[in-house]
Formats: structure tokens, C-alpha cells, sequence
């Protein structure tokens, strides 16, 4: 289990420094279809990401490895399509696209506490779903020039998070319909 676990992390290869040459790039030139292709590959490349960090098996560890991850996706994907976003930018943009993530990483940190383990597990199928949907939702958000409605978004980040589950390893999946369970029966 731990291997296959290690193998879909692997997957990553050089991510951090894919993200940093994203803003060297010139994006104006490309056509829609490119700045697409390089928009889900930033998206693709940080969901992998966001899964090998997770399992840093300290509490709010998300808040100092996953987080800024996510703001550094956001912000390539505004430069992507042409936006430069300042941090406050950044931050709303994060809150309209990523819904609550103090909710999220208050979730993950509980989960770690609660079931080590099993928490871990949990904590890389979640990070890596939610950075997955955060930034499918910020490209709709970027490729609409900012007018897609709550509901759109809603309706694509909900998708997202559903594409990304359908993907992950069984033992993920599994951790996850547990975590689930166990927090109804509460």
C-alpha cells in the first residue's frame, strides 16, 4: 500500500521548479488551446504535489507546505491568462475559488491527530483533490475574464473534486469512504 502510495506521489517528478518557470514564461503569444495545455499541466503538477506533502505527519503541516503551494498555482495560473495578481489578489482569488480552506486544513489536521495513519492517507487524497479542484476552478475563473457566476464555479470545483477521487489509489479512495463515514456517525 505504502509503495503504490509512493509511486502516485513519485508521479510528481520536478514540480517546484515547473511552477517557478511558469512565470518566465511569455503567455501572451499562445493560443487559447496552449495557455490551456499549460494551465492543467500547473494544475496536474500541483495536485501531485500537494499528495507528496501531505503526509507530513505534523498537525496544520498543510498550512506550511500545501497552502502555499496553492497560492503559487493560483498565481501562475493568473499569469497564464494574463493576470498579475498581487498577494491580496492572490488571497481572493483563493477564497472564491477554493471555498474555506481554514475548514479544510482544520479537517486534514484533525484526521492526522485522530487516526495516524490512516489520518495520512486521508490528508494526501484530500490535499491532492482539493489543490486538483482549486485550480480547475481558478482556470474557468481566468479563462471567463472573472464573470463566471458562484454557481458555475460551485458546479466545476464539485466536478473536479469528484475527477479527482475517481483517480486516486484504491487505499486512498478507501481512507477516505472511512474518514467519511466515521465523521456521519459522529
Amino acid at each position: 500500500m505504502v509503495l503504490r502510495l509512493a509511486t502516485w506521489a513519485k508521479q510528481l517528478g520536478d514540480s517546484g521548479k515547473q511552477v517557478k518557470e511558469i512565470f518566465r514564461g511569455d503567455y501572451s503569444k499562445m493560443s487559447p488551446a496552449e495557455r490551456d495545455a499549460a494551465a492543467e499541466k500547473l494544475v496536474r503538477d500541483c495536485a501531485l504535489t500537494a499528495a507528496a506533502l501531505a503526509p507530513i505527519p505534523l498537525p496544520f503541516s498543510e498550512m506550511l507546505t500545501v497552502t502555499p503551494l496553492q497560492f503559487m498555482m493560483v498565481r501562475g495560473l493568473g499569469h497564464i491568462y494574463g493576470y498579475r495578481l498581487s498577494p491580496n489578489g492572490v488571497r481572493e482569488t483563493l477564497a472564491l475559488v477554493g471555498g474555506s480552506m481554514v475548514g479544510r486544513q482544520l479537517t486534514v489536521a484533525a484526521l492526522k491527530g485522530m487516526l495516524p495513519g490512516l489520518g495520512s492517507l486521508v490528508a494526501i487524497a484530500l490535499d491532492s483533490a482539493w489543490t486538483y479542484a482549486m485550480g480547475r476552478t481558478a482556470i474557468v475563473w481566468f479563462r471567463s475574464n472573472q464573470t463566471a457566476s458562484p454557481e458555475e464555479l460551485r458546479r466545476v470545483h464539485d466536478e473536479a473534486v469528484a475527477e479527482a477521487e475517481a483517480k486516486m489509489p484504491e487505499e486512498a479512495r478507501s481512507a477516505l469512504v472511512k474518514a467519511r463515514q466515521g465523521k456521519k456517525g459522529e
